[in-house]
């Protein structure tokens, strides 16, 4: 059966493969998977032993220096999660306790990361938690390496707002009126008192990482779990929620014959449609820069229908991406998110990892709520793309005593899950990018470019070909107008190919529940920028290019 719509759980895209792209499915791999053994055991250095621990890589390799970046915004790093979000979850091994028994189901998954007895940063541990994920064979159910489970849909289809599963999406839909199509809200506890006041999510019923919430202040709940990690995040997550319901209100007021059923399918339709022009018109550019978006073909039509649907593409994500080349962000984060007043002046700010799992500022109106977090993120500051990265994720992710408490290291986790996913070394992923295998430290220097990553680089590993490929990619200089290196710039550019061209519905194309000419032409008018206005509470200005610092000509 041919389906003429998207699917719940992605399945039946593919005119070539029913199954592709769907939820619950593995990654696919650019490169052979590398184990040990050649199924599952966690790589070996050249020289036949272990390779470093990843805290030891993540300590020396990548300090808290402060390298501001003149170019984007806090507003791209997090959209960047948000879109993540939509294509990437890895389904993690679940260990089961039973004090009654010796052993616990699902142990041989643990991994702890070890911790020097000199780490200063964890003083009283030991080893950072790390649990394996999830053994699946592959999608053709061949015996081999072991692979890995992507729990979301493989499209970019706005999951991470609507679920990727029927009952997902039933479950955050409003059906207090059957006769409409709005995503269910909650309202804001102050608009009693301040009627400007719009929606907020749902609250989720229960999350144990929650943090600092009372019978007012909850977390909220989303198609995908983690709407909570950060107020970055979380404010992202309500205006793309606010926007739904906006666009219904306004598919109802010109159709109001139209069915509950059919408003809300119409309008997440037109949302997904623009979830994907955001992201290829603002989004992928700043990450590639324009060379590369020519070279990829994955610039978009400025009117008219695009024609490069390819049904034969293998349009599942990337296991590299999703484990080290998307994660470039990590790199760019600030260790405070700014909260900016109506009159553009920064009125605070929050150490990033007091908001981990900590929904509590985002309702505060004293400082402003979702809206300071909105112009914070539009002109708020991030790193540079390079090797140093913020304590507050190196030391304090999802710390119990923030600002400073330790907690866990992202980048260690980050290295630690490429070996976990059987990952080979950068080196391979340079090599499959046509940039030639490096014999040695020094012939990585045509794109580590930095003296002091090369020298980094050549103190922790042995041998070129162990380097890790999260820490290979982020010790690279960034690619002629582009914010990543070379290495992350093919995956991510190969990525967001084949997320176009693999996807039957995609917003461009020309199929029988597809938009008109007329119809697009709108669609290709929608900004991240004016996501974020019209969705605020009360926002008057923000640049025209959410994702760029504000100056001429992207002026407030």
């Amino acid at each position: 059966m041919q389906f003429s719509s998207r699917t719940g759980d992605g399945s039946c895209n593919s005119l070539s493969d029913p199954i592709m792209g769907r939820s619950m499915t593995p990654f696919r791999r650019l490169v052979p998977a590398e184990y040990a053994d050649g199924i599952q055991e966690m790589r070996y250095s050249k020289s036949g032993g272990p390779l470093p621990s990843a805290r030891v890589i993540s300590k020396n390799l990548f300090p808290d220096i402060d390298l501001p970046s003149s170019k984007i915004t806090q507003m791209f790093v997090y959209f960047g999660q948000f879109l993540d979000h939509d294509l990437t979850r890895t389904a993690i091994t679940e260990i089961l306790k039973n004090p009654d028994e010796d052993s616990q189901p699902g142990q041989e998954a643990c991994w702890p990361i070890p911790v020097p007895e000199d780490d200063s940063d964890f003083a009283y541990n030991r080893c950072i938690k790390f649990v394996r994920a999830m053994e699946v064979p592959s999608l053709s159910c061949y015996i081999g390496p072991r692979e890995q489970l992507n729990q979301p849909t493989h499209w970019l289809d706005a999951s991470m707002i609507y679920g990727d599963t029927v009952e997902s999406i039933e479950e955050l839909r409003d059906h207090s009126d059957m006769n409409r199509g709005k995503m269910a809200v909650t309202a804001h506890p102050g608009s009693n008192f301040r009627s400007f006041l719009k929606p907020l999510p749902p609250k989720v019923e229960f999350d144990p990482l929650c943090r600092e919430v009372n019978a007012t202040v909850q977390c909220f709940t989303a198609g995908d779990e983690r709407i909570n990690e950060n107020a970055g995040l979380g404010v992202i997550h309500i205006a793309w929620l606010r926007q739904h319901n906006r666009i219904e209100e306004e598919l109802h007021r010109l159709n109001p014959h139209w069915s509950g059923e059919k408003l809300f399918y119409q309008t997440k339709k037109i949302m997904t449609a623009a979830l994907q022009h955001v992201t290829y018109n603002e989004q992928v550019p700043v990450i590639l820069g324009p060379h590369l978006v020519q070279k990829w073909n994955i610039g978009l039509k400025q009117d008219g229908y695009d024609y490069s649907y390819n049904s034969k593409v293998d349009a599942r994500i990337p296991n590299s991406f999703a484990t080290a080349a998307y994660r470039f962000g990590h790199t760019l984060l600030h260790e405070r998110l700014e909260r900016v007043d109506a009159y553009d002046h920064v009125d605070d700010s929050l150490f990033l990892s007091s908001t981990f799992h900590r929904p509590m500022e985002i309702y505060n109106q004293h400082k402003g709520g979702v809206d300071s977090f909105i112009r914070g993120l539009a002109q708020g500051t991030t790193q540079a793309y390079d090797q140093f990265f913020t304590k507050q994720i190196t030391k304090s992710l999802f710390t119990d005593r923030p600002p400073f408490g330790p907690g866990m290291d992202l980048v260690s986790i980050n290295m630690q899950r490429g070996r976990d996913h059987g990952l080979p070394g950068y080196n391979s992923y340079r090599e499959w990018c046509g940039f030639g295998r490096a014999h040695s430290f020094d012939d990585l220097a045509v794109h580590v470019t930095d003296p002091r990553a090369l020298k980094g680089l050549k103190t922790v590993y042995k041998h070129v070909d162990d380097i890790d490929l999260f820490a290979g990619g982020v010790s690279e200089s960034p690619v002629p107008e582009g914010v990543v290196g070379p290495t992350f710039a093919c995956i991510i550019g190969e990525t967001f190919q084949k997320l176009k061209i693999g996807d039957r519905f995609w917003y461009e194309y020309d199929h029988k529940n597809g938009f008109t000419p007329a119809q697009l032409q709108q669609i290709r008018r929608i900004t991240m920028a004016r996501i974020m206005c019209v969705n605020g509470d009360n926002i008057q200005t923000i640049q025209p290019w959410a994702f760029l610092r504000p100056h001429t000509p992207n002026s407030l």
